[in-house]
């Protein structure tokens, strides 16, 4: 009787930790093999090796314009990325949140979130318009070091 009341709970937990390992595996070869982290340079890693790579002043100029750009819209959606965060905390702390409310609030924080990380391409992507091919292996070259 007792092993038939907590067999089935054995089977549901060893088969969340599997696929708990699983996502951690999956999340795991992500990393590794990120395109993003690959084929774009943050602005911060060309401020640091923008000797190595011989950038000119008019190309520093160029990344200056397009970090100041971002940054503005960046604000502007952190701000309202904290206070929908803050939305959606206080509904989920409550003792019964609606699902559908919860669901809806949740979106809506996501929605921001991508919008971020659409910003962060784009000027990843701008800046490496600036950059010439040889600039760009430098970089790849300086980043596994």
């Amino acid at each position: 009787m007792y092993l038939n009341k907590f067999l089935p709970l054995s089977i549901v937990s060893l088969l969340a930790l599997f696929l708990i390992g699983l996502s951690h595996q999956s999340y795991s070869q992500q990393v590794q093999a990120d395109p993003f982290n690959e084929h774009l340079f943050p602005p911060e890693l060309i401020m640091k090796h923008q000797g190595a790579i011989q950038l000119s002043e008019d190309q520093r100029n160029d990344i200056v314009v397009a970090v100041s750009k971002s940054q503005q819209g960046f604000t502007h959606l952190q701000w309202e990325l904290q206070r929908k965060m803050e939305a959606f905390q206080e509904l989920i702390k409550q003792e019964k949140p609606d699902e559908e409310q919860v669901q809806d609030h949740l979106m809506t924080v996501l929605k921001t979130e991508n919008h971020i990380k659409i910003l962060q391409i784009q000027m990843m992507v701008q800046i490496k318009n600036i950059l010439t091919g040889e600039q760009q292996e430098k970089l790849r070259q300086l980043r596994r070091r």
